[in-house]
């Protein structure tokens, strides 16, 4: 939808439209700010969650506090317990908030956003729809919201006796970072990887270790005095006077400066330093730049002497070297490899050191893995439970295929036939497909899926053809070094298929201020500022919607010659780029007339497809800008976004 929010303003201007310049801007961000999350306030976390209780309760054991409820628990559906949303808040120290008029309640809590709307069975987390087994309820004007769903996705576990019939809600406090005195006693520490090295921070703890190396992070008990490393691969365009310039710029707005210098002779490893201070804390960051990374060596601490000695001299000692007797490797690479472990799943992968990603923060049978550097190689992982699958392995396999074989373009993408080989004593089906003469570069991708004693696991690859000299080999080391053992059900639990589609599969209206649309089922919508979107987000297929009432001076024809002209004109090529575009064609659906032209614009790296639909409907003039990706521009998809804009009618 870049193509789109890139021409929006100059459309919006147009005379034919009448907008004012400032609404015009508004409208060009809309859909970014629309997805902005609020900032959340500080949130008073406890040490430890703890809610016992049995349904009926009117009394819980919350914290270790006894707490009295309006309205005790009850169950509703098939075993889902409802709670009121106070339980929520008093024991996770979660913000809670209420519309009255869409009778919405939201949950803000750290990392994650719950909206729960009564009534509705389906559920926003972090702005991902979650279908829940029980919709929140209302009774005597008490918010009742399903317990297990929201303590699971804050992390907590829920537990049930069938004994007692008590319910259980955990969880641990965070757990602690390594402190490095008395695991690793070595003089210094660093990353044999990103040739690094500094003392040993044996007083602090390791808060962060990122899988691929790029995140370090050692903190003091209170957590309050940190030092950090960071590491980033340089763009092509990095200027290193722009980003000290940058530096300084930002800790004067917040802080006093305090010293910034810069030393660029050394064109191996420029450097610069920057330190400021306030009335309680002092800053210093010290920027290592290198031919391929930016190392980033920055602390924070109180204004005590000895904090601040302590934190310059682990700073200082950081150096672009790894070597000597006295070291630790915090480097995960066996034989040039990463290696990753899930202990709940039971699998070990082996990737290559470029490689970052692990589980997901909300699902915890996804794990999705990807490449940093600038040629990518993607990697996703699905368990589902073989009680909740829609679907046997082979029939993910062929249903993935087919969708993708009707749904894709075809004119770049080639799929080979469906196969079935073994992964251990298991069938594994596979399908395998390659891109050929895409403008973002060619690639190979695999799809496979096999089950393992209770469970199913789906395996997709994707890689860049230029990631290495030999692609296909990547791909097949990763299948031969992947490692899938047997899950116990005890420990993992029931995981449920993510992509189960729902069981009412109708096209659904969707209203766009005064007009409405027929729409599949999967399509959402948004509106912001008066800017209204059909979104089909899997694949970031974007239509635009915008109306006004129609000049009496102007044909139908006639505006749609002028829009066409306008946003030819508002697009800024560049010198690898070409336009190219379809003059504007009549059309008609019912009584309602249709003028539709198409925009391509092609380059070295770039494409972008955008179909535009313009209409008159009881003075009202409407238009319609549908941005299609270049793996989607199917014969398929495009008749699926003529037959959504054609069928625009009054409300």
């Amino acid at each position: 939808m870049k193509n789109i929010k890139r021409i929006l303003a100059a459309i919006l201007a147009l005379s034919i439209i009448g907008t004012s310049a400032v609404f015009a801007e508004e409208t060009a961000t809309a859909e970014s700010a629309s997805r902005e999350t609020t900032e959340k306030a500080e949130f008073d976390i406890p040490e430890k969650v703890e809610i016992s209780f049995k349904v009926g309760d009117d009394t819980l054991i919350i914290n270790g506090e006894s707490v009295k409820v309006e309205t005790a628990p009850y169950v509703v559906g098939e075993g889902t317990t409802l709670v009121p949303v106070r339980v929520i808040t008093e024991a996770f120290g979660a913000r809670v908030g209420w519309d009255g008029e869409t009778r919405t309640v939201t949950l803000d809590y750290p990392d994650v956003n719950i909206v729960l709307q009564i009534g509705n069975p389906v559920a926003e987390v972090n702005g991902e729809a979650v279908t829940l087994l029980a919709a929140p309820e209302l009774p005597d004007g008490r918010t009742m919201v399903p317990l297990r769903f929201i303590s699971e996705t804050f992390g907590a576990d829920v537990g049930y006796d069938e004994e007692t019939r008590g319910i259980t809600v955990t969880k641990e406090a965070a757990e602690e970072g390594t402190t490095v005195e008395g695991v690793i006693e070595t003089a210094y520490i660093g990353d044999s990887y990103y040739g690094w090295s500094m003392l040993n921070p044996k007083n602090l703890r390791m808060e962060v270790r990122s899988f691929d190396g790029t995140e370090t992070e050692f903190s003091d008990e209170e957590d309050e005095n940190y030092i950090t490393i960071d590491i980033y691969k340089l763009d092509d365009d990095y200027d290193i006077e722009k980003d000290f310039k940058s530096g300084k710029e930002f800790y004067q707005s917040v802080a006093t400066l305090v010293k910034a210098e810069k030393n660029t002779d050394d064109k191996k490893c420029r450097t610069f330093r920057i330190e400021a201070r306030t009335t309680e804390r002092y800053y210093c960051d010290i920027i290592f730049v290198t031919e391929a990374y930016k190392y980033c060596v920055c602390f924070a601490v109180d204004n005590k002497e000895e904090s601040k000695k302590e934190f310059f001299e682990l700073a200082e000692s950081f150096k672009l070297e790894f070597g000597g007797e006295d070291i630790h490797d915090l480097s995960n690479l066996e034989n040039g490899m990463r290696k990753f472990e899930s202990e709940e799943m039971n699998f070990t992968l082996l990737l290559p050191a470029t490689m970052t990603g692990g589980a997901d923060k909300l699902k915890v049978n996804q794990f999705k893995f990807y490449s940093s550097a600038a040629k990518k190689f993607n990697i996703g992982i699905e368990i589902i439970s073989k009680s909740e699958a829609t679907k046997t392995p082979v029939g993910y396999v062929e249903s993935d295929k087919e969708m993708s074989e009707n749904g894709m373009n075809t004119s770049i993408m080639r799929f080979g036939d469906l196969t079935k080989t073994t992964y251990g004593e298991a069938d594994m089906f596979e399908y395998r497909v390659s891109v050929s003469g895409s403008h973002s570069g060619d690639r190979l991708g695999r799809m496979m899926s096999f089950e393992l004693g209770e469970y199913i696991y789906i395996i997709t690859m994707l890689i860049d053809a230029a990631y290495d000299t030999a692609p296909e080999a990547v791909l097949d080391s990763f299948v031969a070094n992947m490692k899938f053992n047997e899950i116990d059900p005890e420990k993992a639990g029931i995981l449920m298929d993510s992509s189960e589609e729902p069981e009412d599969k109708a096209d659904k209206e969707i209203e766009c201020g005064s007009a409405v649309f027929t729409a599949p089922y999967y399509y959402e919508d948004m509106e912001s500022n008066g800017l209204y979107m059909i979104i089909d987000e899997d694949r970031e297929i974007g239509i635009i919607v915008m109306s006004q009432a129609a000049p009496p001076y102007m044909s139908l024809s006639e505006m749609a010659d002028s829009l066409k002209s306008s946003v030819i004109n508002s697009i800024k090529k560049k010198d690898d780029q070409k336009i190219t575009s379809t003059s504007p064609k009549k059309t008609q659906v019912g009584k309602t007339v249709f003028y539709k032209f198409t925009y391509e614009l092609t380059g070295k790296e770039t494409y972008s497809y955008t179909e535009v639909y313009v209409c008159e409907i009881d003075g009202i003039l409407y238009i319609m800008l549908a941005d299609i990706p270049e793996f989607f521009k199917s014969d398929e998809t495009i008749k699926e976004v003529n037959s959504i804009v054609t069928s625009i009618k009054k409300k």
